[in-house]
């Protein structure tokens, strides 16, 4: 399996910015998937409020794929459907997140005779090499928004000096 979950750095009532979310949460396990040659068999999608208040809410569903898929419109469509589902209006969402379960390797797939979706490999190909060569959502699917107020706030961050170069620490 693979997840991609958030807390979000303000609480969110609207469907549209936890929409937004979401396909963003989509679209990050997607190339993740894609960049392992695997493919997802079912989607898992949750929601929840702050645990500490007395209108506390938390749900989830699945969806199982007809067909395993790595294509991220596809993906970004269902788990938006799934979302509507488990929405409660004037909620304040404090997270949200998506789990890709049952991967199975690209080689292995068993097609059907008449598949309910045709993945659209090539598109999917063009976002991942330019976003790997000009950086992090270069090209990226309208339903993930572009203002992103819901991003988590991360400015007391510690500073990564084992994983990011220009973060190492300078002696002079």
């Amino acid at each position: 399996m693979i997840a991609s979950t958030r807390s979000f750095g303000k609480p969110i009532k609207v469907l549209d910015q936890l929409s937004e979310a979401i396909s963003n949460y989509v679209a990050r396990g997607a190339e993740k998937i894609r960049n392992q040659n695997s493919y997802a068999k079912a989607i898992y999608v949750f929601v929840r409020t702050n645990r500490f208040k007395e209108d506390y809410y938390q749900n989830s569903m699945i969806h199982t794929f007809t067909e395993p898929t790595d294509d991220t419109g596809f993906m970004i469509k269902t788990a938006k459907q799934l979302l509507e589902e488990i929405y409660i209006p004037n909620l304040e969402y404090k997270k949200a997140g998506v789990v890709f379960l049952d991967l199975i390797p690209k080689n292995n797939i068993q097609t059907t005779l008449l598949p309910s979706h045709i993945p659209n490999e090539k598109l999917m190909k063009v976002m991942d090499k330019l976003n790997s060569d000009f950086g992090k959502a270069t090209i990226f699917f309208a339903a993930q928004g572009v203002k992103q107020e819901w991003q988590m706030k991360s400015s007391n961050r510690s500073p990564r000096y084992t994983t990011k170069w220009n973060e190492i620490i300078k002696v002079s």
